[in-house]
């Protein structure tokens, strides 16, 4: 049973130590009366690729600032609660917590109104809206990657999530070829559904041939990283074309050095771009894009079906355990029902 408003304790996952998440029932957070906060009641949060890498490997970690709810930072919830007159009980929000704050993985967060957006569609089912905070992520990701030029061939190393919805936006910005990798063929199958061009299974099959064979020899103008690991940068750099355009959004897979194929970036006279923290944009423009998109546009139909797998909060543990090891699965979520 979830905890409520007024009550002691709250469902959250709790950090323990590296590789370890478990449930456990824990003293709800309250608000300060000396400084705006809002406090969101979570209705729906989903799995980030950037999770498993804080929980594995301890990149993007802060030990000091882990809370009940670490690492969750993608959620859509109601608002219970308020010392700032921007937000009122009731109102629906997309939750964007900056990853030292983040405690999405819990009943009850608490909140500076300047980590929230209202969504003034009361309508649209979690599944999709959820997604809105990815989704903020990859318009942030692709206005800093794209090259001044443009792109007329593509690549996306990565079929998660974020790599999928890259493909929107590409195809948005009239790319002609885009080639998509993964490791799973349920995301490969979502690839070919939102307008890939050609996808490869790795490791079995080469995308950077793939990308040479779409482009007469000469290699893609940009290549997005969406996977976070150190082959998958090693094929994205493999991909690119002489002047091409590398888009880092993976995380590191680990803290400190990390080898990387820098002989062969230099003799492609690449530009690199990595992007972090879009939730720390003056005004959250991107994420205010996202809501928009998927509330007024309709330009992801479905998107919703994205969410492949659900995970009830009690089970969090083999939540995170499946999106470490995403075999079918494209987004994994955690249902904070009492159902």
């Amino acid at each position: 049973m979830a905890g409520d408003a007024g009550t002691d304790t709250m469902r959250a996952a709790v950090f323990k130590a590296p590789g370890e998440v478990v449930y456990e029932r824990v003293p709800q957070p309250t608000l300060s009366p000396d400084r705006p906060e809002v406090l969101v009641r979570t209705e729906l949060a989903t799995i980030c690729g950037s999770d498993v890498h804080a929980i594995h490997h301890g990149v993007g970690m802060t030990p000091a600032a882990v809370s009940p709810g670490y690492p969750g930072h993608e959620g859509v919830g109601e608002v219970v609660d308020s010392t700032t007159e921007r937000f009122r009980p009731g109102e629906r929000v997309l939750t964007l917590p900056v990853p030292d704050l983040a405690a999405g993985f819990a009943d009850y967060q608490v909140l500076g109104p300047e980590q929230l957006l209202r969504i003034d569609d009361g309508e649209i089912p979690a599944s999709t809206i959820v997604l809105a905070q990815q989704l903020g992520t990859v318009i942030h990701g692709i206005e800093r990657f794209w090259p001044p030029g443009g792109a007329d061939v593509a690549a996306v190393v990565g079929a998660g999530s974020a790599g999928l919805l890259f493909i929107g936006e590409l195809l948005r910005r009239g790319t002609r070829e885009i080639v998509v990798s993964d490791l799973d063929e349920t995301r490969l199958d979502w690839a070919r559904r939102l307008g890939a061009t050609q996808t490869v299974h790795a490791p079995h099959e080469s995308i950077a041939e793939a990308v040479r064979a779409r482009s007469g020899g000469r290699g893609a103008d940009i290549v997005i990283e969406a996977a976070g690991y150190d082959d998958a940068r090693d094929a994205a750099v493999d991909c690119l074309a002489v002047g091409g355009t590398l888009g880092m959004f993976g995380l590191a897979e680990r803290v400190g050095l990390s080898p990387f194929p820098v002989n062969t970036l230099f003799r492609r006279k690449a530009t690199v771009r990595a992007i972090y923290g879009a939730q720390s944009e003056p005004g959250l423009p991107s994420f205010r894009a996202a809501i928009a998109r998927l509330t007024e546009e309709d330009a992801l139909p479905d998107v919703g079906k994205m969410l492949t797998h659900t995970y009830p909060i009690e089970r969090i543990a083999d939540a995170l355990a499946h999106a470490s090891q995403p075999s079918g699965a494209c987004k994994i979520a955690v249902s904070f029902s009492d159902a």
